[in-house]
């Protein structure tokens, strides 16, 4: 059975679509003193449930909320919960933030959602892949590598990484031409050590997340091409500056967030396809 919380509504309903299934939307309601009731009136007993919950902003309230319909499911004796979550809030938190802070926000998420109820947590290019190890239950990364090197050919760029991190991340398109380069932050502010500009007729910019923009705006200043691409699989702030830069020919991105606002340059890549040939390769989930 699929079901989804509205701020994943679109993706879920393209693939139900897809699938030729129905989906069914779980509801949060507030109580006059602000506590979260769970309203779904359908019977979940010794069902294989697919949630689509997106941990994305407003993040913190999405983790309670998120956490409330897993163990929701849960009680309701559902058999198997899987969540797909294109986006993974605090994943960049996969280690202490300092000397003084031996918190780690990734781990205890996994945490929370596993004491919650969870069986199976699918994600998209997933920030860090260390966090897998912070589950019992699986978590599936299922990357965008195929959809990366189409936008690689049809645009003839060379490909930079704004850091070894991307790299990493992305390491497998990393036969085709790339150039890494290297980036320091010192009191969230970014710069780049000293490098050679880059002089290509069309480059390709490569990261996961856009939230401030400011690596990548640190980026562009090392860039010297008559036609630069972007291509990032998580915008989480639509607001950021960059997204104007008029030195960017064009923005690609994913449906992993929904948004309301656009711009001329942003072209959207669906990802409803990867999905659900996840979703036909697990017994567990269907």
């Amino acid at each position: 059975m699929l079901i989804f919380y509205k701020n994943l509504q679109t993706l879920c309903k393209k693939i139900s679509y897809k699938l030729n299934t129905k989906s069914h939307e779980i509801k949060i309601e507030k109580y006059h003193n602000g506590e979260y009731i769970v309203k779904f009136k359908k019977s979940l007993i010794n069902k294989k449930i697919i949630l689509f919950f997106n941990l994305c902003k407003p993040i913190n309230i999405n983790i309670i909320k998120c956490n409330f319909i897993i163990n929701f499911i849960h009680q309701a004796q559902a058999k198997h919960i899987t969540l797909i979550s294109p986006y993974i809030g605090y994943c960049r938190q996969d280690r202490p933030t300092d000397t003084n802070n031996n918190l780690i926000a990734a781990k205890l998420l996994a945490q929370l959602l596993e004491t919650a109820g969870l069986n199976k947590i699918i994600t998209i290019d997933i920030h860090s892949e260390q966090i897998a190890g912070f589950y019992k239950i699986p978590l599936i990364n299922i990357k965008t590598t195929t959809i990366i090197k189409k936008l690689i050919q049809a645009t003839h760029s060379k490909v930079i990484f704004p850091d070894t991190g991307s790299f990493n991340r992305f390491k497998n398109i990393s036969s085709l031409t790339t150039h890494t380069l290297n980036k320091t932050r010192t009191n969230n502010k970014i710069t780049l050590n000293k490098t050679a500009i880059i002089k290509h007729n069309n480059v390709i910019i490569i990261d996961d997340i856009l939230d401030t923009g400011a690596t990548l705006t640190a980026t562009l200043k090392q860039i010297k091409s008559a036609h630069i691409y972007m291509y990032i699989s998580h915008i989480t702030n639509y607001n950021a500056q960059i997204l104007k830069n008029n030195k960017i020919k064009k923005i690609f991105t994913t449906n992993t967030i929904q948004h309301t606002q656009y711009y001329k340059k942003l072209t959207q890549i669906d990802i409803s396809k990867l999905i659900i040939k996840k979703i036909h390769h697990d017994k567990n989930i269907h």
